[in-house]
C-alpha cells in the first residue's frame, strides 16, 4: 500500500480543515483506535477472531500504550465483522505513579468503509457500555498520568471522522491519596453514576456536534444538552442541574477551605464562541435562565465558625446576571447582596451587613481586647466598575451608642474605596457622646502587596475634662484640662514609616502643646510646654527604635500644686532626668535622679481641718540607683530626713531595707484628729506638740523606731497633761516601750511585748489615774476619778441632749489568753451620771463576761424619788440567748415629768439639731416702759394712757385648759422582763406590767387609773390590756399581733370633742362626745380594719346636728369610708363614700387598683352649715341645689372634679343690703379649671349673669401637675352645645349694690375675667350711679389707705393722742403684707361715674363727681388713667370746712405712672370766725397742764368772719407744698393757717371735747348744711358747737346755727342763733371797704352796735 497513489491531493491551505486541530486529543485517540479496529475487522473477517486477538490487539495495545504513556488492556474480542468490532473488559490499569483506572465492560466500534473507499475518509461510531473510571489524585496532587497524542505533523491520506460517540451507564469515582490531617474538611470520594453521553457529528466534515450528557451525583442530577459548531467555534447548550451537591469540589480546594454543604440547581441556556486564538469571545456570550445555590456551608481555616446559609438566586439575561436573595451567615453576622453583573458594563452590586457587633467579632476571633468595647455596626458597600476591574466603595457606621472602655461614642463612621490597585480611607469620623470629634483620612497603594505604600492624616478635637469625669478622675473645682487638638500625618510602607503629630491644649488651666515625630526609626518628643498658672512644665525625650535606648528630661518651674489636688498647695520647681532601654525594660536598669522644691507648701488632706505641717518649703534631692533610692536631703517645716530606701522589684512589695535619719520638731498633734473616724472625732480631740529625734530602720515588715520623744500640752478634750519627755524604742517584731513623764507627776507609760500586748501601762493626770499590769494575756486595770464631763462627749446631740457627765470608778480583770473565750469581770460606779439635761443621782452595777456570757447584776439607778433596778445576762456564743429585768421599785410620775420637761421633745422626736441663738439683744427693737417724772396725778394719767395702748384681753376662755405638766403627780410601779435567743422578735419573749392611779394634774383630780400590761411571745405582742379610765371617758386597747397575724379591738367611749380645742384651736365651737369602735385583724403584710365612729349630741357653733357618724374599713390595701352628717331628721345628710387604695410601707399586699373613688355630696338641706361656717357673714336663705365632688386618679396624682348646682337660690349677707335671689346655674371645677356654663341671679330689680371658664393656674396645668392621661369621670355636663371660650364674663344689669354702707349705688356693665383663678385679670366697663361711695372705708378695705374712720376719730382721746404723739387724722403707714390682691391684675377696666355720684370720706370730704377712669395694674397697685370732674361738695382742711367753688375747673386727673396720686385742680372757699389765736400752753415734762386756760372759745357776741379761698394745683401727695390760701380781707398764710387750725390745736391743748365735737359735726352735718344753703341760695349754712358766755347761760357748751349770704364781694349778712340758750338771734353785717378798713355791726334786737375797724399787722 505504500506504493499506491494518494487519491486525494494534499490541501494547500490549513485553514480549510480547522476542525482537525479542533478535536480534543481524546477524540483523536478514539479515532485512531477506530482505524485500528477497522483494520482488525477486515483481518478478522479474512483470518478470524483468534488472529485478531493474538496478533492485532497486542499491536494495537502497544501502539496505544506508546501514545498515552501507560499500559492498556483492550480485553477480548466479543464480536467482529467487516464493519464493526466489539471488545469487552477493556482496562487501563493503575501504574506505579498513578492509581487511576478505567474499565469498560463493552466497547463497540462501527466503521463506514464506503467513505474510505470513495472519499478516503473513515467514519466511525464509538459506543462505550458501563465504563468505570476511577480518578485518584496522587500525593503529588496530580490526578491522571496520561500522555495525550499530538496531532500528526503532516497531512494524513485518510481522514478520520467520528460520526457518533455514545457512553452508556458510566460510573466515575474521584478520590485523593493526599493525607492532610489538618484539612478543615475530610476529602470524601466523589461518585458520579448513571452517566449517559451521546454525541452526533454532522455536517460538512462532521463539524456540527449534537450532544447530551446526563447523570447522578449523590442525590442530585445533571442534564446537559446542546450543539456546537467546531468550525465556527460556537456552542449552544442547555444545562439543567437539580440539587447537585457542592461538596465534591472539596477535592479541588486547598486544605484550608472546605465545603460542608450546599446544593446547586439551574436551568441555563448558554451560547458562546471562541476567537481565532481560542479565547472566549465575550460579545457572543448569551446566557439565559436561572441558577440557585442554597444551604451552602463552607469552612475556612482561620475563621472560627463555618459560613452558613450561603444562598443565591442568579437570573441570567444575555450578558447580564442578576443576584437575588443572595446572602450568607457567619454566626450572628449576616451578609446580603443584590444587583447586576454585566460582561461589558461591569458590576452594579450592593452588599450589606445589617448588624455586626463588637462582641460577635471578639467571639469569632477569640479575641480579648485590651479594653472593654461594645457596640453594633452596619456595613454598606457598592461594587461598580468593569468586570475584571471592580471598584468597591462603602461605609461602616455604628448603630446606637458604641462603648469603648468608659467612653460612649455617638457616631463612628468610615467611608472607603477599594480596587485592585488602591485603598482609600475617604473619612473616618468619631464623635464621642462626651464631646469632641476625631477625623482621619488615608490611602494605600496595593500594586505591591509585599510592601504597600500608605499615607494617613488625622485631626483630633476633644474636651478632655469630660473624659476625666468618665474615668473618675477628681480634679479640683477650678482645674480645667481644656480642649485637646492635634493634627497628625503619616506615610511610608511596612518596612519604613514616618510620622509627625502636633498637639495643643487650649482653654485649660495648664495650656500648652508639643510635637511627636517618627523618622529614621527614631521617636522624638520635643517642643513640649505646658503653662500651669504662672508656672510651666517642659519635657523632651528621644527613643532609638533600632537599639531601644531612650532618654528623657522633665522640668517644672513654679507650678502650683493646688492646681492638681485640693489637699495641698505650693509652688513646685523640679528637674528630672532618666534613661533606659525599651527592649530591656527593667526598672532596675533605669537610671534617674533629680531635685525638687515645693515653695510655701501646705498639706491639708481635709479642707476643714488644720494642715498636717506648718506652711513652708519642702526640699529634696534624690537618686534612683537601681537597687535603692538615695534621699540625699529632705527638709520640711518641723521635719528633716536623709538616708536610703531599698528597692527590690522582684518582690511583691518593692520597698526594701530602710535606713533613714528622722527629726521631728514641735509637731502639732491636732491635725491627726482629721484621720480618726467621725464618731471618734465627735467624742474626743487630741491636742499637743510632739518632738522626736531618732532613726527609722528595718523593713516595711519589721520597721524599727528608736529615739527620744517630747510631748507638750498633751490633752484629750479638757483632760490636759503637763509636758512629758522620755525614750521611745519600738519594733514591730520585738515590741518595745515608751515612758513619758512630767515634773508635775503626769505620766504616760507603756510596755508591750512582741505581740504588742501591754505588760504594763499607766496614765496619770491630777486626780485621774488609770493603771494596770499584764502578763500571759492577763490584764488587771483600775480607773479612778475619771470625770466624764472633761471629754465633752455628746452622743445624742441631734436629739437635743448635751454632754455625758459623771465621775467613774472602774475595776476590771481580764484573761485574754483565749481570744475565742475571753474572761472579764469588774464593778462600775458612776456618781451623778447624766446626759444633759437629764441627771440621776447614782448608777452602780457589777459585770462579768466568761464562757461567751455577759452578765449585769446589782444594777441600780437612783433619781430624786424613784429607784430602778436592772439585771440581765446574755450568752453570745454559739447562739445568742439573753434575759433581762427592769423593775420600777419606786416610781413617781413627777420624776418622769421632770425629765420630760428638760428634754427638747421636738428635737427628740425629729432628731433635728437645735440651732444656736442668732443675733444679740440689741437686735430686738424694744422700747423701755416707765412712768414720766411728774406728779402722782400726772403719772396716773400716763399709766392710764399706757394701758390704753395695750390690746384688750380675750374675754372668752377656752372650754378646756391643760394645766402645766409639772403639776402632774402620782405613783406608779411595774416591771419588764425580757428573754430571747435572737434580737429578732421571733426569738424574744417579754412580759410587762405598769400601773398607776389617782394621779393629780393641777386642779384636776378626777378618778383615774392607767394600766399597760401585756407580753411578747414568738413575734406576737399581746396587750391585755392597755387602758385609761378618766371619769366618764374610757379608752381600751386589747389584742395581739405579729407580722403574720393581727387581732384586737380599740374602744373609745365618751371622748369629749372639746378636747380638740385644747390641743388644736378650731375656727368654730364644736361640742359632742366621740365613741369609736375599731376591730383589726389580718397581718402586717395585709392588715384588716373595720370600725365605726359616732358623735353623740354634736353641735357646730350654735347649730345642733342630728347625726354625725361614719363607718370605715381597711382591707387588701384599700381604705373604705361611708360617712354622713345630718342637720335634722327630715333633711338629707351630707355624705362621703368611696375607696382609697394605699399600701402602707411595710405591706406586701398591693391594692387591686391605684384609682381613688370618693364621692362627697352636700344637698341643699345641708347648705345651712354655710351660715355657721361663715359666722352668718354669708347665709343660705332658701332654694334648691347640690354640691357634688368626685375624687379619682391615684394617691400620688389625684383627680378632683366637682359641680355646684343651684336652682332659685337665695344668698344673703349682713354685709349686703339686699339678698341675691333666683340664683340658678351650675359651676363645674376640677384641679385645672373652673367652668361656669351659666349662673344668673337677681338683686332687687337688678340682674347678675356669669358664664365662662377659667384655669386655676396661668400655665393651664393642674394644681398637682398631673399627667395628661386621666381616669374618666362622669363630669357634670354643660347645657351649652359648645364649651365656652376661656375667660369668665359677668353681666351686671342695673344691680343695686349696698355693701356695708360703704357702697350704696347702682351698677351696670360687663366685666371680663381672664388669666387664671389664682392670677386673674379683670377688665370691662362698669357704670356707677344713683348712690354714694364711702371712699375712705372702701380704700381701707382694699389696703390702699389707712385713714381713720368716723368711729375711730370719735374714740380718740386727746390726752392720749398728745401723750403718744398720735396724729388722729394721719393715714396709717403700716406696710401691707403680700396678699391675693397682688395677683389680681386690672386691664382696661373702665369705671364711669354717672348722675353726680356722691363720693364721701367722712369726716374729711363729701363730693359729687362724674367722669370716668380706665384702670390697669393690680388691685394692690392700681394704675388709673382718666379725669373726674368734681361738681359740688365740701372738704375739711385744718378742721375747717371748705366748699367747692363752682366757677373753678375742680378736676382730678389720674395717670398710670402716678397711680393713686392724682393731679388735682380745685378751688375751695370758706368763712372762718376771726378770733384771737390761742397759744398752745407750755407743757411740764412733756405733759399738758390740767389747769383750764383763760383763752377759751370766744363768746357769741364777738363772732366775726373772714372769706378764705384755698387753691390746690398739684399732686395729692404734694398738697402741703401746692396748697395756697388767700382771704378777704387779706391775711398772711401764717395767720390763715392759725385761724383755720386753731380749732383742733386749741382743743388738743385744752383737752376739751368742744373742738372734737365741732370737728365731727363739720362732717356729720355738712351734707345737711350744704344742701340747705344750695336750696335757699345762701352762701353758707352751718351748725357748730360754741360756748355760751352770756350771764343767763347755764350749759357752758351751746349749739349754734349760722346762715349767711353775700351781696357782691364786699357786703355780707349773717344770722346766728344759739339753740339751747335764751338769748335772741343775732344779726350781723359786714362791709369791707378796703383790706385794712371795714365796717362791722351786729344786733340781737335788744342791743345794736356798729364798729369801724382798721387792722394792720406788725
Amino acid at each position: 500500500m505504500s506504493n499506491s497513489p494518494n487519491p486525494i491531493p494534499p490541501d494547500s491551505s490549513e485553514e480549510e480543515r480547522p476542525s482537525r486541530r479542533s478535536f480534543s486529543p481524546l477524540l483523536k485517540l478514539a479515532a485512531g483506535l477506530g482505524v485500528v479496529a477497522a483494520a482488525g475487522g477486515i483481518i478478522a473477517v479474512v483470518w478470524g477472531e483468534r488472529l485478531v486477538e493474538s496478533h492485532v490487539l497486542p499491536i494495537v495495545e502497544e501502539e496505544v500504550e506508546k501514545t498515552i504513556g501507560r499500559p492498556i488492556d483492550l480485553g477480548e474480542v466479543a464480536g467482529i465483522s467487516i464493519w464493526s468490532i466489539r471488545l469487552e473488559n477493556i482496562l487501563i490499569p493503575p501504574t506505579e505513579n498513578d492509581e487511576s483506572t478505567v474499565t469498560v465492560a463493552s466497547a463497540e466500534l462501527n466503521v463506514t468503509l464506503l467513505s474510505l473507499i470513495f472519499e478516503q475518509t473513515v467514519g466511525f461510531d464509538l459506543r462505550l457500555i458501563r465504563p468505570e473510571v476511577t480518578l485518584v489524585q496522587a500525593t503529588d496532587a496530580k490526578w491522571l498520568d496520561l500522555v495525550l497524542p499530538e496531532p500528526p505533523e503532516g497531512e494524513s491520506r485518510i481522514n478520520l471522522e467520528i460520526q457518533s460517540l455514545t457512553v452508556e451507564d458510566a460510573h466515575l469515582t474521584a478520590l485523593t491519596r493526599i493525607r492532610e490531617p489538618e484539612a478543615i474538611v475530610v476529602r470524601e470520594p466523589v461518585q458520579i453514576t448513571g452517566v449517559d453521553v451521546a454525541a452526533e457529528f454532522e455536517g460538512e466534515e462532521n463539524q456540527l456536534v449534537i450532544f447530551s450528557l446526563t447523570g447522578d451525583l449523590d442525590s442530585g442530577r445533571f442534564d446537559i444538552k446542546g450543539q456546537g459548531d467546531l468550525s465556527q467555534r460556537v456552542v449552544n447548550t442547555n444545562i439543567r442541574l437539580q440539587d447537585l451537591p457542592t461538596t465534591g469540589v472539596n477535592l479541588l480546594l486547598p486544605s484550608s477551605v472546605g465545603l460542608e454543604d450546599g446544593l446547586v440547581s439551574s436551568n441555563l441556556t448558554i451560547k458562546a464562541a471562541l476567537t481565532d486564538d481560542n479565547e472566549l469571545d465575550l460579545d457572543t456570550v448569551d446566557i439565559r435562565g436561572t441558577a440557585r445555590l442554597q444551604d451552602g456551608e463552607i469552612q475556612v481555616r482561620g475563621v472560627p465558625a463555618p459560613v452558613r446559609n450561603i444562598r443565591s438566586q442568579l437570573r441570567f439575561q444575555g450578558q447580564q446576571v442578576t443576584l437575588e436573595d443572595t446572602g450568607l451567615q457567619l454566626e450572628d453576622i449576616t451578609l446580603m447582596a443584590e444587583g447586576d453583573v454585566h460582561l461589558r458594563e461591569g458590576h452594579n452590586l450592593r452588599a450589606q451587613i445589617p448588624a455586626i457587633a463588637i462582641a460577635d467579632v471578639q467571639s469569632l476571633a477569640d479575641l480579648e481586647l485590651p479594653i472593654d468595647a461594645a457596640g453594633t455596626f452596619q456595613l454598606n458597600a457598592e461594587v461598580t466598575g468593569e468586570l475584571l476591574d471592580p471598584q468597591i466603595s462603602g461605609r461602616l457606621s455604628n448603630q446606637g451608642i458604641v462603648q469603648v472602655d468608659q467612653v460612649e461614642v455617638a457616631t463612628l463612621t468610615s467611608d472607603f474605596r477599594l480596587n485592585q490597585d488602591r485603598f482609600d480611607l475617604t473619612e473616618l469620623r468619631v464623635i464621642p457622646v462626651a464631646g469632641g470629634v476625631i477625623f482621619a483620612q488615608g490611602e494605600a497603594d496595593l500594586t505591591n502587596l509585599t510592601d504597600p505604600q500608605f499615607q494617613l492624616t488625622a485631626q483630633v478635637d476633644v474636651p478632655v475634662d469630660a473624659y476625666t469625669e468618665l474615668y473618675g478622675v477628681s480634679l479640683p473645682p477650678d482645674v480645667v484640662v481644656g480642649n485637646l487638638t492635634a493634627e497628625a500625618e503619616g506615610s511610608g510602607s511596612l518596612t519604613s514609616q514616618a510620622a509627625v503629630a502636633q498637639w495643643q491644649l487650649s482653654e485649660s488651666t495648664f495650656p500648652g502643646g508639643g510635637r511627636l515625630t517618627l523618622a529614621d526609626n527614631q521617636l522624638v518628643l520635643d517642643d513640649t510646654l505646658l503653662r500651669v498658672a504662672e508656672g510651666s512644665v517642659t519635657a523632651e525625650a528621644i527613643a532609638d527604635l533600632t537599639t531601644g535606648n531612650w532618654q528623657a528630661t522633665a522640668t517644672t518651674a513654679q507650678v502650683p500644686i493646688q492646681q492638681f489636688t485640693p489637699q495641698a498647695q505650693g509652688l513646685l520647681t523640679a528637674n528630672l532626668e532618666a534613661d533606659g532601654n525599651l527592649y530591656n525594660f527593667d526598672l532596675a536598669t533605669i537610671r534617674a535622679g533629680g531635685d525638687a522644691i515645693v515653695a510655701d507648701a501646705l498639706v491639708q488632706p481635709i479642707p476643714t481641718a488644720a494642715p498636717l505641717l506648718p506652711q513652708g518649703d519642702w526640699i529634696t534631692e534624690f537618686e534612683f540607683l537601681g537597687d535603692r533610692i538615695a534621699v540625699n536631703r529632705f527638709t520640711a517645716p518641723n521635719v528633716q530626713a536623709d538616708g536610703t530606701i531599698g528597692v527590690d522589684f522582684n518582690q511583691p512589695m518593692p520597698i526594701g531595707a530602710l535606713a533613714l535619719n528622722v527629726a521631728l520638731q514641735d509637731y502639732d498633734l491636732q491635725p491627726l484628729n482629721s484621720f480618726a473616724p467621725e464618731a471618734v472625732r465627735d467624742y474626743g480631740q487630741l491636742l499637743g506638740l510632739t518632738s522626736f529625734t531618732g532613726q527609722l530602720t528595718g523593713t516595711l515588715d519589721n520597721p524599727q523606731v528608736t529615739g527620744n520623744a517630747r510631748l507638750v500640752d498633751l490633752a484629750v478634750n479638757d483632760l490636759l497633761f503637763a509636758p512629758l519627755t522620755g525614750p521611745v524604742a519600738l519594733s514591730l517584731a520585738q515590741g518595745g516601750e515608751l515612758d513619758l513623764r512630767s515634773q508635775e507627776g503626769d505620766r504616760v507609760a507603756l510596755v508591750v511585748d512582741s505581740d504588742f500586748w501591754p505588760n504594763a501601762f499607766e496614765v496619770r493626770n491630777q486626780d485621774f489615774v488609770a493603771f494596770g499590769t499584764g502578763a500571759n494575756r492577763r490584764l488587771d486595770a483600775t480607773v479612778q476619778n475619771l470625770d466624764l464631763e472633761k471629754f465633752a462627749v455628746q452622743p445624742a446631740q441631734d436629739y437635743g441632749f448635751g454632754i455625758v457627765s459623771g465621775l467613774v470608778d472602774l475595776q476590771v480583770s481580764a484573761n485574754l489568753a483565749d481570744f475565742q473565750n475571753p474572761i472579764a469581770s469588774g464593778t462600775l460606779s458612776v456618781s451623778n451620771p447624766g446626759l444633759d439635761p437629764v441627771e440621776a443621782d447614782l448608777f452602780t452595777a457589777a459585770f462579768r463576761y466568761a464562757d461567751n456570757t455577759a452578765a449585769l447584776s446589782q444594777g441600780e439607778l437612783l433619781f430624786d424619788n424613784s429607784r430602778v433596778l436592772l439585771a440581765g445576762s446574755a450568752i453570745l456564743q454559739p447562739e445568742l440567748a439573753y434575759t433581762g429585768q427592769l423593775t420600777v421599785a419606786e416610781g413617781y410620775v413627777e420624776d418622769v415629768v421632770a425629765i420630760a420637761e428638760t428634754i427638747d421633745l421636738e428635737a427628740l422626736r425629729f432628731g433635728l439639731r437645735r440651732q444656736a441663738p442668732m443675733g444679740s439683744a440689741a437686735d430686738l427693737q424694744v422700747q423701755s416702759i416707765r412712768l414720766p417724772m411728774a406728779s402722782f396725778l400726772e403719772q396716773l394719767e400716763a399709766f392710764i394712757a399706757y394701758e390704753a395702748t395695750r390690746p384688750e384681753p380675750s374675754t372668752t376662755d377656752p372650754m378646756l385648759a391643760l394645766p402645766p405638766w409639772d403639776t402632774l403627780m402620782g405613783e406608779f410601779a411595774g416591771g419588764l422582763t425580757v428573754a430571747g435567743r435572737s434580737l429578732d422578735l421571733d426569738g424574744l419573749t417579754a412580759d410587762f406590767n405598769f400601773q398607776g392611779q389617782s394621779w393629780v394634774w393641777g386642779p384636776y383630780s378626777p378618778p383615774n387609773q392607767f394600766v399597760v400590761s401585756g407580753n411578747v411571745q414568738q413575734s406576737t405582742v399581746t396587750l391585755d390590756p392597755v387602758s385609761a379610765i378618766i371619769e366618764d371617758t374610757v379608752i381600751n386597747l386589747a389584742g395581739s399581733g405579729s407580722f403574720e397575724r393581727l387581732q384586737g379591738q380599740l374602744l373609745v367611749d365618751n371622748l369629749p370633742v372639746e378636747l380638740a380645742q385644747a390641743l388644736y384651736p378650731l375656727p368654730l365651737e364644736v361640742t359632742g362626745d366621740i365613741d369609736v369602735t375599731t376591730e383589726f385583724e389580718g397581718s402586717l403584710a395585709n392588715p384588716q380594719i373595720a370600725g365605726e365612729l359616732l358623735v353623740a349630741e354634736p353641735q357646730v357653733g350654735q347649730q345642733p346636728l342630728e347625726r354625725v357618724a361614719a363607718t370605715f374599713g381597711y382591707r387588701d390595701a384599700v381604705f373604705e369610708v361611708d360617712g354622713v352628717a345630718a342637720i335634722a331628721p327630715d333633711e338629707q345628710p351630707l355624705t362621703l363614700q368611696g375607696e382609697i387604695p394605699y399600701a402602707l410601707p411595710f405591706m406586701t399586699v398591693q391594692p387591686p387598683t391605684e384609682n381613688i373613688s370618693l364621692v362627697a355630696i352636700v344637698p341643699d338641706d345641708a347648705f345651712d352649715l354655710m351660715n355657721v361656717l361663715t359666722a352668718e357673714e354669708v347665709r343660705w336663705e332658701g332654694g334648691e341645689g347640690e354640691i357634688r365632688v368626685q375624687v379619682g386618679g391615684t394617691v400620688v396624682e389625684p383627680i378632683v372634679v366637682g359641680a355646684v348646682t343651684l336652682r332659685d337660690g337665695i344668698i344673703g349677707s349682713k354685709e349686703l343690703g339686699q339678698p341675691l335671689t333666683d340664683l340658678t346655674g351650675q359651676i363645674n371645677f376640677d384641679l385645672e379649671q373652673v367652668s361656669i356654663p351659666q349662673l344668673q341671679g337677681e338683686m332687687g330689680d337688678g340682674t347678675l349673669a356669669i358664664s365662662g371658664q377659667l384655669p386655676l393656674l396661668a400655665s393651664g396645668e393642674s394644681l398637682l401637675t398631673l399627667a395628661q392621661a386621666k381616669q374618666q369621670f362622669t363630669k357634670p355636663q354643660s347645657t351649652d352645645e359648645a364649651a365656652p371660650p376661656s375667660g369668665i364674663r359677668i353681666a351686671l344689669g342695673e344691680l343695686p349694690l349696698d355693701y356695708r354702707g360703704v357702697v350704696d349705688l347702682r351698677v351696670d356693665g360687663r366685666v371680663g375675667i381672664t388669666g387664671a383663678v389664682l392670677e386673674p385679670t379683670i377688665g370691662g366697663k362698669i357704670e356707677l350711679d344713683e348712690g354714694f361711695v364711702q371712699a375712705n372705708q372702701l380704700l381701707r378695705q382694699l389696703g390702699a389707705i389707712n385713714l381713720p374712720t368716723v368711729e375711730e376719730v370719735e374714740q380718740i382721746n386727746p390726752y392720749r393722742a398728745q401723750f403718744l404723739g398720735i396724729d388722729p387724722l394721719a393715714a396709717g403707714t403700716k406696710a401691707a403684707a403680700p396678699s391675693f390682691l397682688d395677683q389680681v391684675s386690672l386691664q382696661n377696666l373702665v369705671l364711669v361715674f354717672r348722675d353726680r355720684l356722691v363720693i364721701a370720706g367722712q369726716p374729711f370730704y363729701n363730693l359729687t363727681a362724674d367722669g370716668g377712669i380706665q384702670i390697669n395694674g393690680t388691685l394692690s397697685d392700681p394704675r388709673p388713667d382718666g379725669e373726674i370732674d368734681l361738681r359740688t361738695g365740701w372738704i375739711n382742711l385744718f378742721s375747717t370746712q371748705f366748699l367747692l367753688d363752682s366757677n373753678a375747673p375742680n378736676t382730678v386727673v389720674f395717670t398710670p405712672e402716678d397711680g393713686l396720686d392724682p393731679y388735682v385742680d380745685v378751688a375751695l372757699r370758706t368763712r372762718v370766725r376771726e378770733t384771737n389765736v390761742t397759744e398752745i400752753p407750755a407743757s411740764n415734762d412733756g405733759f399738758v397742764s390740767s389747769e383750764i386756760s383763760d383763752n377759751d372759745i370766744r363768746s357769741v357776741g364777738e363772732v366775726q368772719f373772714i372769706n378764705v379761698e384755698a387753691i390746690a394745683q398739684g399732686y395729692v401727695s404734694d398738697l402741703n407744698e401746692s396748697l395756697s390760701l388767700t382771704s378777704n380781707p387779706a391775711r398772711s398764710q401764717e395767720q390763715l393757717v392759725a385761724l383755720l387750725g386753731s380749732n383742733i390745736t386749741g382743743g388738743l391743748a385744752n383737752a376739751t371735747l368742744t373742738q372734737f365735737a365741732g370737728f365731727l359735726g363739720a362732717g356729720g352735718l355738712a351734707g345737711f348744711g350744704n344742701d340747705l344753703a344750695n336750696a335757699l341760695g345762701l352762701r353758707s349754712f352751718s351748725v357748730f358747737p360754741t360756748t355760751d358766755t352770756s350771764e343767763e347761760s347755764t350749759a357752758g357748751v351751746a349749739i349754734g346755727v349760722e346762715a349767711s349770704f353775700a351781696i357782691g364781694d364786699s357786703i355780707g349778712i349773717s344770722v346766728l342763733e344759739i339753740l339751747n340758750s335764751g338769748n335772741p338771734p343775732q344779726l350781723g353785717l359786714q362791709y369791707r371797704i378796703t383790706d385794712e378798713l371795714q365796717l362791722r355791726g351786729s344786733s340781737n334786737l335788744n342791743d345794736t352796735e356798729m364798729r369801724l375797724e382798721y387792722r394792720t399787722t406788725f
